[in-house]
């Protein structure tokens, strides 16, 4: 979405909050300003018209200035396009006009043919041979918090700025029969002819009439595939509600009846790391907000400035430093591959069979994130309407028409990654490649000695310390989440980001973590009441210095050395991820005290079994409803709030859909063809009471092919190491993603 859900692009659009202002004060901007109302036209319209190729176009653009004052069509065409911006000094650079209002134009009839009201968003930039270059001193606002431009030069500190990029966008109101190049022409023959300094730019994805689109063959094969989807889910439920005595397993896969009790149930057992549903949950709520924000300020607002005011903020340190978000999730993966690896291996008489580890994890996760990319790529485009919607929406479909494929090998966050289908999922991959790799710290901790155990995960988490400020130290990179430069802006990302190598000290952590639950867990752990107030001491800190401390490199006056920002980045993540390894260790370990009580609430248990399919899918919808918008936003607190409760409950909504519909059937399947499903089912009506069920489970645990001692009854996890048994939940087996 116009790049906007990319992890680094919290705030980059705060360079437009002062943009617009700097041009109208400091240059011919506002000389220029009065001249972009199209109206202006009338006055040079014999000259300006001739320059197209287009007579079409120039007799009816000739038609509407002749009548802009008189015909009620040509007065709404005009109504509905940018007269003279407003709001520039609070930051808004884009003005949308009254796209409805335009596009329901229709059919008008002039004598020399027939169109309709086109609306169209055209750029002003100022000439290269006429745009100074400014000093910080000229750029207070952006200097006071060294945010920097696009085309910020030096070492990485704000030392000049190309004024060149800044840009006002305005809306007009055309013809149909004109193309977006046409009015281009027009426009700037206009300028031409005025002498003015500015070049205007008309991009064609963003000129759209009322005329309706159809779905080309990508499109139906995409609606070919969900329509056999929900034949499936509607024939198996059927059989499940109807049908009567034994039933086949397979039969039951897609069934809506099934799936939704097991995906609804609370039950738990002793064993069940309770608090992990709560963290989770609260985590994936914790990203939903964060990437609000960043839609909201990726599309035009009239208060683009408040996000200078975030960043002042200490308060608001959650929005503008939330990409730790995404290392709870790192501390969650490591911790459940690890404790349910050696709770299982505790079991098992056999070796460890690492092709079906590495299968029963792909199977699990692939086919709803396959289905996401497949609708992103096709049917995704025609889903709502709006001015900035169909580029939009057109970039995310080629990017992963092109790049598909590297996301289903788990691969995108080192291909292409400035054309990432579904820029969000950097993350699957780097999970995804670190699962892959943990065999390696799996079988040692399955096989060594605890000295050495521990040894062996104090070298991982330092190296996860010292990659990452390695990176940053060399490259000079600051911890800031904006940068301007092109070149460390990719860096940035690509280095310190999404790479594997720079982010494994969380998950290094989450392992550590799930091996001290396990050996606490089978040596009955006890610690004194010093203890436990030194671990939620520790904790806290722990989290709040990595929270708060990239606040200070925010300031005025901050002059950071590159020692000291290589320090933050080296350190914040894995740091981050020991204040939450030590909650989640103690609230597992049965000194959580509230803390517990509120992450383990049983409601939650639902609720964290759909964290992979909204974390899936909540970004499409942000994106869609974002760049739908007719007008400029408002961003306050207030607004923001009930629209993050609103993004939450429809992305719930679209992950039932979505859990229901492919993950929970895709995970029956793989059970039943991979030879550990039940040939049949009793009649849903014939319910086994708990006590018969518990000793059925006991009983029935020796007889599995391959032993499994699952975290809890009725739910699967993330990392989904075991191989459970068959009567369990088949839905939710995702913690984090």
């Amino acid at each position: 979405m116009l790049r906007m859900l990319l992890p680094y692009v919290l705030i980059i659009s705060v360079l437009g909050t002062y943009n617009s202002a700097e041009l109208v004060h400091d240059h011919k901007w506002k000389d220029v300003l009065p001249y972009l109302n199209i109206k202006n036209f009338q006055e040079t319209r014999s000259s300006v018209f001739a320059t197209t190729n287009n007579t079409i176009c120039a007799q009816h653009f000739q038609v509407y200035m002749d009548q802009i004052t008189t015909s009620y069509w040509a007065m709404l065409m005009f109504d509905s396009s940018t007269k003279f911006p407003e709001s520039v000094l609070m930051g808004q650079s884009v003005f949308l006009g009254n796209f409805d209002e335009c596009i329901e134009v229709e059919h008008v009839n002039t004598g020399v043919g027939v169109f309709s009201g086109q609306h169209c968003l055209a750029e002003f930039r100022q000439k290269p041979d006429s745009v100074p270059t400014l000093s910080p001193q000229n750029l207070p606002h952006v200097e006071s918090l060294r945010i920097r431009a696009p085309n910020v030069r030096g070492n990485g500190r704000a030392v000049s700025f190309d004024s060149s990029d800044l840009s006002l966008t305005l809306s007009y109101c055309i013809p149909s029969t004109c193309s977006a190049k046409d009015f281009e022409g027009i426009f700037n023959s206009y300028l031409q002819d005025r002498n003015l300094p500015v070049m205007a730019s008309v991009a064609e994805e963003y000129c759209q009439t009322n005329e309706g689109k159809s779905l080309a063959t990508e499109d139906w094969i995409t609606v070919g595939i969900l329509a056999a989807f929900l034949l499936l889910i509607v024939s198996n439920t059927a059989y499940d509600l109807i049908g009567k005595g034994q039933k086949k397993e397979l039969l039951l896969a897609f069934s809506v009846y099934s799936n939704g009790k097991k995906l609804l149930s609370t039950k738990s057992s002793g064993d069940t790391l309770q608090a992990v549903h709560g963290i989770r949950f609260i985590t994936i709520c914790w990203v939903i907000w964060g990437h609000r924000y960043m839609a909201d300020m990726a599309v035009p607002s009239i208060n683009l400035g408040i996000a200078v005011d975030f960043i002042k903020d200490p308060g608001r340190l959650y929005i503008t430093n939330p990409t730790v978000s995404v290392d709870t999730f790192f501390v969650l993966s490591g911790l459940l591959v690890a404790y349910i690896f050696l709770k299982q291996m505790k079991h098992k008489t056999s070796g460890f069979n690492i092709p079906m580890f590495y299968v029963h994890r792909y199977i699990r996760l692939t086919p709803p994130y396959a289905i996401v990319i497949l609708i992103t790529a096709t049917v995704y485009r025609y889903v709502g309407s709006g001015p900035l919607l169909p580029a939009s929406a057109n970039q995310m479909a080629e990017e992963c028409q092109s790049n598909w494929w590297t996301n289903i090998l788990y691969i995108n966050n080192y291909f292409d990654i400035n054309r990432m289908c579904l820029g969000h999922s950097w993350y699957l991959s780097v999970d995804m490649q670190l699962f892959l790799l943990s065999p390696i710290v799996l079988y040692p901790l399955w096989k060594w000695p605890r000295n050495w155990n521990i040894l062996l995960l104090g070298i991982l988490a330092i190296a996860g310390v010292v990659s990452p400020f390695t990176i940053s130290y060399v490259n000079k990179l600051s911890p800031n989440l904006i940068y301007g430069n092109a070149h460390l802006d990719r860096l940035k990302q690509d280095e310190l980001y999404y790479t594997t190598y720079s982010r494994f000290g969380p998950w290094v952590i989450g392992v550590a973590v799930g091996y001290l639950v396990y050996e606490a867990k089978r040596k009955k752990l006890k610690l004194s009441l010093i203890q436990i107030t030194a671990a939620w001491i520790l904790s806290t800190v722990a989290m709040l210095a990595s929270l708060n401390g990239i606040y200070s490199f925010y300031q005025p006056d901050a002059d950071k050395t590159i020692l000291e920002s290589a320090f933050y980045n080296g350190l914040f993540r894995t740091v981050w991820a020991f204040g939450v390894g030590v909650t989640i260790f103690m609230c597992v370990t049965g000194y959580g005290g509230p803390a517990n009580t509120l992450l383990s609430w049983k409601v939650l248990i639902p609720l964290s079994r759909l964290t992979y399919c909204v974390y899936l899918i909540h970004i499409s919808y942000q994106s869609v409803k974002s760049v739908s918008a007719r007008t400029p936003i408002y961003i306050a607190d207030l607004t923001e709030l009930p629209t993050f409760l609103s993004d939450v409950i429809i992305s719930v909504i679209l992950a039932v859909i979505l859990s229901l519909g492919i993950e929970a059937p895709a995970m029956n399947l793989e059970k039943h063809l991979l030879g550990r499903g039940r040939k049949t089912k009793q009649n849903n009506t014939e319910e086994a009471s708990p006590q018969k069920q518990e000793g059925s489970d006991k009983a029935y645990t020796n007889k599995l092919t391959e032993e499994s001692v699952a975290l809890e009854e009725g739910s699967h996890n993330i990392t989904e190491v075991v191989v459970k048994d068959p009567r369990e939940d088949s839905v939710g087996h995702q913690i984090k993603e």
